[in-house]
């Protein structure tokens, strides 16, 4: 797995940015490198060896102040460019952007580089202003130069056109709206499966592939699944991944009105 050349001279500008101050300084995006050897995503936050199930490859091109990674996430049939997922330490996850261009276009469009990615659910004009005293902050100690957080925020809007102006003529700019367009799958159904699948592999064990998902089997399995905090937060992704993948399961009767419940 490599970068292309439109995307590698992309990267090269990242690194370079990165590696000079600048008050607009990417916030979560500690380091940006393109590791070139697959992430250890699957092994690190399944419980189960997934390896035998799942085809999918991640490919981290940065990691934030915690631990978590950004990736190019290859799965099975992906044609074109690599769409780019967030890893947190924690073992969140989230899809960020169709591509490194639509990743990019997203840090020049958004007010600050984690307004609605990490932040999501806040108001990144709101996030700002928090942040401008700690920016001006910043500014003083690299500079030796005290700064108002009036001045700080004309400076971190400078920076961001500066940022636009130089990244332009590596890339295919898109607004704010063409980059929310998903020409993916669903990554949290990709999640959802995962999760779904070391749920599924102990009973395999115990019972055997053929048998699982008999009526008795089954619900043993389905219980084990209620009972996580995954399934609270994402009740309607599990219910579509046992549509897509257990669809003997999913059309019994008890499973519909479970479904009501």
């Amino acid at each position: 797995m490599h970068l292309n050349q439109t995307n590698k001279k992309t990267f090269d500008f990242l690194q370079q940015w990165q590696s000079e101050y600048h008050i607009y300084n990417f916030e979560q995006l500690h380091s940006i490198y393109f590791y070139e050897e697959e992430s250890e995503y699957l092994e690190r936050n399944f419980d189960e060896d997934l390896t035998e199930h799942i085809t999918d490859k991640f490919v981290t091109l940065g990691i934030d102040g915690a631990g978590g990674s950004y990736c190019f996430w290859h799965y099975p049939g992906l044609e074109g460019e690599a769409p780019i997922v967030l890893l947190d330490s924690e073992g969140g996850s989230k899809f960020l952007a169709n591509s490194l261009n639509d990743f990019v276009c997203r840090m020049i469009n958004e007010i600050e580089f984690c307004g609605g990615w990490i932040c999501e659910g806040q108001d990144p004009e709101e996030e700002l202003e928090n942040e401008l005293y700690d920016l001006a902050n910043n500014y003083n100690e690299e500079k030796g130069k005290s700064i108002s957080e009036t001045t700080a925020k004309d400076l971190l809007i400078e920076e961001r056109k500066l940022f636009k102006e130089k990244l332009l003529p590596l890339i295919t700019y898109k607004t704010r709206e063409q980059t929310q367009e998903k020409l993916h799958p669903s990554f949290n159904l990709f999640v959802t499966k995962a999760e779904i699948k070391t749920w599924e592999l102990p009973l395999i064990k115990k019972y055997g592939k053929k048998d699982l998902h008999e009526y008795d089997k089954f619900y043993e399995w389905l219980e084990k699944i209620i009972e996580t905090e995954y399934y609270e937060a994402n009740k309607a992704s599990v219910i579509q991944v046992v549509k897509d993948n257990y669809a003997t399961s999913y059309n019994t009767q008890k499973f519909q009105a479970w479904i009501k419940s």
